[in-house]
C-alpha cells in the first residue's frame, strides 16, 4: 500500500487514499473476475437502465442529457417538473452495511 495525497492539510492521514501496488497476476485475476460478474449483471439485466455510472454505453453524460431531455419536454407541455437532489456520497463505500451487501449479492445469485 502507498498512501498518496488527495487535497488540504498534507499533515493529516485523512487526506490520503492508500493505493495498492498489484502484482501482474492480481490484476489479471481482477480484469478476469470483472468481466465475469459485468456479464452476469448485464445478462440477467440486474442494474436499471438508468444506472449510468460505471457501465458501458452508459455514462454520466448521458445521464446529464437525459434529465435535460425531461426538463425541456415538461417546459414545452407546460408540465410541473420536480428537483432532484444530486447526491455525493464521499466515502460510500465506508457507509456500507457489509452484512446487506452479502445478502443482496446472494440475493442475485452472486
Amino acid at each position: 500500500m502507498t498512501p498518496v495525497y488527495k487535497s488540504e492539510d498534507e499533515s493529516l492521514f485523512s487526506n490520503y487514499r492508500p493505493v495498492a501496488i498489484l502484482p501482474c497476476f492480481s490484476k489479471v485475476l481482477e480484469k478476469l473476475t470483472y468481466k465475469r460478474l459485468i456479464g452476469y449483471i448485464e445478462k440477467r439485466k440486474i442494474l436499471h437502465d438508468k444506472q449510468y455510472g460505471f457501465r458501458k454505453s452508459h455514462s454520466t453524460e448521458l445521464a446529464l442529457i437525459d434529465l435535460a431531455t425531461k426538463l425541456a419536454d415538461a417546459i414545452e407541455n407546460g408540465t410541473f417538473t420536480v428537483g432532484i437532489t444530486f447526491l455525493d456520497l464521499s466515502k460510500a463505500f465506508d457507509t456500507v452495511d457489509h452484512t446487506i451487501m452479502i445478502a443482496k449479492l446472494e440475493h442475485y445469485g452472486i
